[in-house]
């Protein structure tokens, strides 16, 4: 990987340095920090820095919360990160399942979302596309450009369902 990784990884570290930086985001820039090292091969430093995420996912689960199932959420992506597949993929589930699929339709999607990604990191590419195909069906927010571009899927990219997914004409159609 390149200059851009390195000066993101750069950039992560200064945020990290900061004593101000609030306890969410901070968890968000170690799980960022082990994945912009995981990029630049570097896996001893990015299983540290996924030790680290859990500390502070840890200190943040403990805290009272209006959405307890946001623990679950920050779990999976932490445990993830933690080469601990099976239950990262639970926790992600229990995240999804924890939003109705009839009250609260954004929220589930956005959940979904995070979902497939999950399982794109975990290198799943069945329940991934599984998922995808879902979520371009609906107004999730989820779009062929999108998963074209982030780098969230990249994953992904030489899978043959994910390719049939974004070449799909139907899942480029407005919904």
């Amino acid at each position: 990987m390149g200059r851009r990784d390195k000066d993101e990884l750069s950039l992560i570290e200064a945020d990290l340095a900061e004593a101000d930086l609030g306890r969410l985001t901070r968890w968000r820039r170690w799980i960022e920090k082990c994945d912009s090292l995981r990029l630049l091969h570097r896996e001893a430093e990015a299983a540290l820095a996924a030790q680290e995420a859990k500390k502070w996912m840890e200190t943040l689960n403990a805290e009272p919360a209006f959405d307890v199932s946001e623990r679950d959420g920050r779990l999976a992506v932490t445990l993830a990160r933690l080469g601990q597949t099976d239950e990262s993929i639970a926790a992600g589930r229990r995240y999804v399942a924890a939003a109705s699929p009839t009250n609260q339709v954004r929220s589930r999607w956005d959940r979904e979302i995070a979902l497939a990604g999950l399982y794109a990191y975990l290198n799943r590419p069945r329940e991934c596309v599984e998922l995808i195909a879902k979520l371009l069906r609906v107004p999730s927010g989820l779009t062929v450009p999108m998963l074209k571009g982030d780098p969230t899927w990249d994953s992904m990219r030489e899978d043959a369902g994910f390719k049939a997914l974004l070449a799909d004409p139907k899942n480029s159609a407005p919904l």
